[in-house]
């Protein structure tokens, strides 16, 4: 999110906050969390969105502790840039479609949902 999304969510943290993972017992793909350290990595020479766009329209179904991962992380203020947060959401939005688990993951979609909107 760049710094000026603020004034188009202020209520970002309390939103990001009621994010909650379900089963933490789940596991986190090691490609996935490797894509989503680089997109929302501070150091300049590694971030890149590119790895977890890919793995988004490519990967396998996402599971809850994974969603609210990549919510939390791409949403929080400054994690990435407006358009490749965009392009991260977007990739996120046509994963669920394409994996069937829109009613899956009805509630943490609702949770971000001002930030979907925008990406669209």
């Amino acid at each position: 999110c760049s710094s000026d999304l603020v004034s188009y969510f202020p209520d970002v943290g309390t939103n990001l906050s009621k994010l909650a993972i379900k089963d933490a017992s789940q596991v986190v793909h090691d490609e996935f969390a490797n894509a989503l350290r680089a997109a929302v990595s501070k150091k300049l020479t590694v971030k890149n969105a590119e790895g977890l766009v890919s793995y988004l329209q490519n990967g396998p179904p996402l599971n809850q502790k994974m969603v609210v991962g990549l919510l939390r992380h791409v949403c929080e203020k400054g994690a990435l840039n407006k358009s490749a947060l965009d392009a991260v959401l977007l990739a996120f939005m046509k994963h669920v479609v394409r994996t069937k688990q829109a009613t899956t993951f009805r509630d943490e979609m609702k949770i971000v949902s001002a930030h979907l909107d925008d990406s669209l």
